[in-house]
């Protein structure tokens, strides 16, 4: 099925036109299942839009208009299905956000030998432009650049390394760009004693003149976390350099470090009225968290990495937060300060390259924070109730006579923790055929609020955390789910 779909896809772009972007959607774009989906505000159903192959990593143009993309051919994606090997040669992708019509920048359909290895794509600042990194035989690395303007494809600059490859799956450094030129870290070993350095290139985006700074003056011991970001600072394209719980800013023309007291922030270009912060919790891990008009709540999202494939994004009309990992697509409403899942996905299907937990709704900047914002991280186990809110409460009393087989054992006021095993679901009434609210994870704890009702089997509480708030079951044939706290 993949193959015959993916032909009809070859017949339609060839006889498109290059894109152009000029329409906007305000629709949110997402990876789930090796494929991209779009989801509305206005009617919450995702769609997907691709199933030619394995396609992740999109990459929002900065003035929404289109996403660029990198795929794998459906070969390497039904070798993922199948737990097999496949080597991961992957093709670019652009699509008009309004139309949804594709164009294919690259091709090299069903290549099974000397295929070419690609990143996923960035835009340039002014959106005329994607550049990428390509290996075509070991070690023949480029940066190559597709310009819209004249629908042509040229090398930027040949023969650079690839940084330390540990002889498993290859590893191509993604790219950044902003007005300060086209950057990538990549990382090596050196030395009698192994010691791990990274090193930060940035080329001219015309010219290929490099400028390389090794960031191991950071953390000397090679031990951190480290990763770096363009942004706008005081009229000009600086640098932010992330080292474990340390930022600071480093100016690419004159090789200059300023440490940061705190953290810069992702907000929407040029709109800071919702700002999302990264906090080290440690072990390589972050917490994020959106500041809203001075108030700070946890997202309930936590990564690795803070890199573009791992960032939450804003939708356009402001108020709501989406990002995606392995187990799905979620959204966080500030107004309600709910989290809820809008798509599922199945994390067997995820490949890290490219990168699979991207999602695309507004253009995001990184901004130097006016003041620093201060963030409590919450403790693993230490849970936050919500004070009570107006609960969608349902209006009728229902049948008893169902049968609840457990004894009810939690009371409102008191707090429950969800034992080992499968997430619980939480749902807007006292039903499981009720809307889907959200879910709780396990050794999540929550308030409860009310109950227990008793109704289809199970004694149903109304609980709330700072994720997530609705009713939600104890347990059912013989088996507790939740258990006092």
């Amino acid at each position: 099925m993949r193959l015959i779909v993916r032909q009809c896809f070859i017949i339609l772009f060839i006889l498109c036109v290059p894109l152009v972007g000029q329409a906007q959607s305000d629709d949110l774009i997402a990876y789930s299942n090796g494929d991209l989906f779009t989801w509305s505000l206005s009617n919450n159903v995702p769609q997907q839009i691709t199933n030619w192959g394995y396609n992740g990593g999109g990459i929002l143009s900065p003035d929404r208009s289109m996403i660029a993309f990198a795929s794998y051919d459906g070969s390497f994606a039904d070798a993922i299905v199948n737990n097999e090997w496949a080597q991961p040669y992957a093709n670019i992708w652009v699509m008009d956000t309004a139309t949804r019509e594709f164009q294919w920048i690259t091709d090299q359909s069903n290549a099974i030998e000397d295929g070419i290895y690609r990143s996923y794509p960035v835009w340039s600042p002014d959106g005329t432009r994607i550049a990428w990194t390509e290996l075509n035989s070991f070690p023949n690395t480029s940066i190559q650049i597709h310009d819209f303007r004249t629908d042509t494809t040229s090398t930027l600059v040949s023969n650079i390394s690839l940084g330390y490859q540990d002889g498993g799956e290859i590893y191509l450094p993604p790219l950044q760009w902003s007005d300060g030129g086209i950057s990538r870290s990549i990382f090596n070993i050196v030395g009698d004693d192994f010691q791990g350095v990274d090193t930060l290139e940035v080329y001219d985006s015309d010219t290929g003149t490099l400028f390389s700074m090794d960031l191991d003056f950071i953390d000397p011991n090679g031990n951190a976390s480290t990763s770096h970001h363009w942004l706008n600072h005081n009229g000009k394209a600086m640098i932010a350099l992330q080292s474990d719980n340390r930022w600071g800013l480093l100016d690419p023309t004159t090789g200059s470090y300023t440490p940061l007291s705190s953290s810069p922030v992702l907000q929407k270009v040029g709109d800071s009225s919702l700002q999302l912060i990264p906090a080290y919790v440690g072990s390589y891990a972050f917490e994020w968290y959106v500041n809203d008009s001075g108030s700070v709540s946890a997202l309930g999202y936590n990564t690795y990495s803070i890199d573009s494939g791992y960032q939450p994004t804003i939708s356009p009309t402001g108020g709501i937060v989406a990002w995606a990992d392995g187990s799905g697509v979620f959204i966080w409403d500030t107004s309600s300060q709910r989290k809820q899942k809008i798509i599922t996905s199945d994390e067997s299907l995820i490949y890290n390259t490219p990168s699979p937990v991207n999602v695309a709704w507004s253009p995001m900047e990184w901004v130097v924070a006016d003041s620093p914002i201060i963030i409590n991280v919450r403790p693993p186990d230490a849970p936050t109730p919500v004070p009570p809110t107006p609960a969608p409460l349902p209006t009728a009393v229902p049948n008893v006579a169902s049968g609840c087989k457990l004894p009810a054992r939690l009371n409102p006021g008191q707090y429950a923790i969800l034992g080992p095993g499968e997430n619980n679901n939480v749902r807007q009434s006292w039903s499981a055929n009720s809307a889907w609210f959200g879910e709780i994870y396990p050794s999540e704890v929550v308030y409860v609020q009310d109950g227990p009702v008793c109704n289809e089997g199970y004694n149903w509480y109304l609980v709330s955390n700072e994720f997530i708030y609705g009713w939600t079951a104890e347990g059912f044939a013989g088996e507790y789910w939740l258990f006092p706290y």
